[in-house]
């Protein structure tokens, strides 16, 4: 009887992985979190949805939750590549770049041929040579941070100078206190205007962007990566750990 419940538990979780699967492939990331959970529920043992579930987490922005999720992964998992790539991501979206860099390593000791793992590994590497692991101590007692922003697992913010992605004019000499953080409404613009474009009109204006200013096409190139590291691209996959060179939604039963 014990062992009929389970089964058919599995099998529910199962079907709630798939939607939660297409929620996130289709950018509905909320709804994945919440699909991935109810599995989660269901079938506790299963790694993939954690594994999942912090993609979801990550591409909200939602880091520390990534991070928990991934780092369920790797207890449950230790020798899943997927589990550390999820935590290295997370922790390099966090600023923990010294513990990004050894997440990597890991994930390369364990599949020394994985082309993106050493791509993205070159990639924390470079930035925390840069001076990336100074930044989030040197902002702990700023005016710019909300004590709520470290509690939340968010990026602490940086200022004009030192974020490439500030706008013109908010720099050295601007009026003081303004605020380069997005309004709500404008944020739901952006979304509306995203959901309508073209995916080559949405090239041509990263691309723009990136000519224009070198420390923004760095970010764009690092976001980028991020997305590819953790969020959706398309459902299913190949090999062991249910990749596919366009996934990188896990698969696994």
């Amino acid at each position: 009887r014990a062992t009929k419940t389970m089964a058919d538990d599995q099998a529910r979780a199962l079907v709630l992985k798939e939607s939660g699967n297409k929620a996130l492939k289709d950018g509905n990331f909320d709804e994945a979190i919440r699909l991935y959970s109810q599995a989660i529920k269901l079938d506790p043992r299963n790694h993939i949805l954690y594994s999942n579930r912090s993609a979801a987490h990550a591409a909200t922005g939602s880091f520390a939750a990534a991070l928990n999720d991934a780092s369920q992964v790797t207890q449950m998992q230790p020798d899943w590549v997927k589990g550390h790539i999820r935590k290295g991501a997370a922790l390099r979206s966090l600023g923990r770049f010294p513990e990004a860099i050894a997440a990597y390593q890991r994930a390369a000791k364990l599949d020394p041929s994985n082309a993106q793992v050493a791509e993205s590994l070159k990639a924390v590497e470079d930035e925390y040579a840069r001076g990336g692991h100074g930044w989030a101590d040197d902002l702990k007692s700023s005016d710019d941070e909300e004590p709520s922003d470290r509690a939340a697992g968010k990026r602490p913010r940086l200022s004009a100078d030192e974020d490439p992605l500030a706008l013109p004019g908010r720099g050295k000499g601007a009026r003081k206190g303004s605020h380069r953080v997005a309004t709500a409404q404008k944020v739901g613009e952006l979304k509306e205007c995203l959901e309508t474009s073209e995916a080559h009109a949405l090239r041509a204006c990263l691309l723009q962007l990136g000519k224009e200013d070198d420390g923004i096409c760095s970010r764009i190139i690092q976001v980028l990566e991020e997305l590819r590291n953790n969020s959706s691209a398309d459902e299913g996959g190949e090999g062991e750990d249910g990749d596919a060179p366009s996934s990188d939604c896990d698969d696994d039963n």
